[in-house]
């Protein structure tokens, strides 16, 4: 609550700095820029200090709210970061997401349920490009490549070939993708299904498509759409992508970040069931999604 307090005093106290020391340039030297200046770099100061104390807030609070939550649910090892590593760039390769060269991997679980083995994490992917101008100007920028949940799912058994699951983006759409993701496994034959809202949906590649076929039945196909829909947020399905390489089972879900959230300094930790209630709900994504890839209705 401490914590919660300062931040916004800080943001309320660096706010009112800045429009007074504005008021009294202008009052001293009659200069109005100033004000205008002054006025809006005092609530960008507030909000980089409200933002710092906001990280330090959630992360008192996750502190003391998940271990004991963990330890209730069960059967679920958890690091804030993405301690052991995370296969994030066999993904990549594999072509689930484009390209980066800046990740920031957080709240990673790992575990077994109904005796199959997974890995989960938020990821946060960027590509950071810089460009050299005349003389000594040079200009960079940043752009989001995925921002969302990973997921890596030991399978019974092994995948008969490499297959990608990407999104469907229409056949100049799909060109572009390729191309941005530097070709990869969308370079692979395209596999077609008999199934017309999995094709709406989904580009299917494989080094071999009958395999692929064979390998991914219709009904298969239904549970992918089913994850999709139910786990992928507002977007449902078009959040999705996924793929098989050897004995896992690959899956990307675009959402946003925001997993395992438990705090927030504009909110009394006396009004967390809320978020206890959301993260209960988060803990059990992998469940609910190793249940459908196990042909069951998920809880």
């Amino acid at each position: 609550l401490e914590m919660g307090g300062r931040g916004r005093t800080r943001f309320i106290a660096a706010t009112a700095a800045g429009v007074v020391a504005g008021g009294a340039v202008a009052a001293l030297g009659g200069n109005w820029v100033f004000v205008f200046i002054l006025a809006i770099v005092g609530p960008v100061v507030g909000l980089m200090l409200r933002a710092a104390a906001e990280g330090r807030w959630k992360g008192a609070v996750a502190d003391v709210v998940i271990p004991p939550v963990l330890r209730f649910v069960g059967n679920l090892d958890y690091s804030a970061t993405s301690e052991g590593g995370f296969p994030v760039a066999a993904m990549r390769d594999l072509g689930l997401f484009g390209s980066y060269n800046r990740s920031t991997l957080s709240h990673k679980l790992w575990g077994t349920w109904k005796g199959t083995a997974f890995e989960m994490v938020q990821a946060n992917l960027r590509y950071r490009s810089s460009s050299s101008g005349s003389g000594s100007s040079s200009s960079s920028s940043t752009r989001i490549v995925f921002q969302g949940l990973l997921f890596s799912i030991a399978v019974p058994e092994t995948a008969p070939t490499p297959i990608l699951i990407a999104r469907e983006y229409g056949k100049l759409g799909n060109q572009l993708a390729g191309f941005f993701t530097f070709g990869k496994r969308r370079g692979m034959p395209k596999v077609e299904f008999d199934h017309a809202r999995f094709e709406e949906l989904f580009e299917v590649h494989a080094a071999d498509p009958d395999a692929a076929r064979a390998f991914m039945p219709p009904a298969f196909l239904d549970t992918l759409i089913e994850i999709g829909d139910h786990e992928g947020g507002k977007a449902g399905a078009q959040s999705m992508t996924a793929g098989f390489e050897g004995d896992h089972f690959y899956l990307a879900l675009a959402k946003g970040l925001g997993f395992m959230d438990v705090g927030s300094i504009g909110r009394s930790i006396l009004d967390i069931e809320e978020a206890l209630h959301a993260l209960f709900d988060d803990l059990g994504t992998i469940r609910r999604i190793i249940d459908r890839l196990h042909g069951e209705a998920a809880a």
